[in-house]
């Protein structure tokens, strides 16, 4: 086989084993800050409760915070 031939096919493994691998961070990267969004629309979603349950129950003493006691 010619030495250019399979250099050639050596380079277009590489680069596509790259850009799997790229595509794969990108992915975890994707999944990564959509958790992190979740969490922060879980905390967002809990103080709206905590500022409805305190207007409704008249302070803030009535209001504790989950996982806390």
């Amino acid at each position: 086989m010619n030495r250019d031939t399979e250099l050639s096919r050596f380079s277009d493994y590489r680069a596509g084993h790259l850009l799997n691998s790229g595509m794969v961070l990108a992915r975890c990267l994707i999944i990564t800050q959509v958790t992190e969004l979740a969490a922060m629309l879980e905390v967002l979603f809990q103080a709206l409760c905590d500022g409805i349950a305190c207007c409704l129950d008249g302070g803030w003493s009535n209001v504790r915070v989950r996982g806390c006691i």
